[in-house]
């Protein structure tokens, strides 16, 4: 896994600049630590990220799907893929960023749902920091959406359809991210 094991802030930092960690945008934007890794110097997990660290036993394709609140460009329908898009907004700057999502569903033990995902810049208000392209995975672990080993907000999912909006705050800016996945 590309952010499975962190020590501290500092070194999910390092990580990120020595090109271990995918970067979300163009240099000048670094992540921060949001608060949920511990001061220790001991290795952990991503699952130890999570509320509990345990996945959400829910059935994901039981229910009926939950709404869409995308606030971007359109995204182009994907088929025999996992597809949607990804928002950031930087809120300290009022600006957007934009990717649209195509991809797999993986299989985790430790997660209700996990994605690889390429994706591909659908635009942004902020300048120019959005990257172009970006791989990630996603992971959905006690009933959140996790992105770069980071907290991107509480999820819904059922019927095919994952969605999620949260907050969070980094060295530079405070960032909502919200997106949705078809799979």
């Amino acid at each position: 896994m590309l952010f499975s094991k962190v020590s501290d802030c500092r070194n999910l930092r390092e990580a990120h600049m020595t090109g271990r960690m995918v970067a979300l945008v163009a240099a000048g934007w670094t992540m921060g630590c949001d608060g949920t890794a511990p001061k220790s110097e001991a290795e952990l997990d991503i699952y130890d990220l999570a509320p509990t660290g345990t996945p959400n036993s829910a059935d994901s394709d039981a229910s009926s799907p939950p709404p869409i609140a995308w606030e971007g460009p359109e995204v182009e329908p994907v088929t025999d893929q996992a597809w949607g898009g990804l928002g950031i907004e930087l809120m300290d700057r009022d600006c957007l960023i934009w990717w649209s999502l195509v991809g797999g569903e993986d299989s985790c033990s430790d997660c209700a749902l996990a994605f690889s995902m390429e994706a591909t810049s659908l635009g942004d208000t902020c300048g120019g920091l959005g990257a172009s392209s970006l791989r990630l995975e996603l992971l959905v672990i006690d009933g959140h959406v996790y992105g770069y080993g980071q907290d991107w907000g509480e999820a819904e999912y059922g019927g095919g359809l994952l969605t999620w909006n949260g907050e969070g705050f980094g060295s530079m800016y405070t960032y909502r991210y919200y997106g949705y996945v078809h799979y």
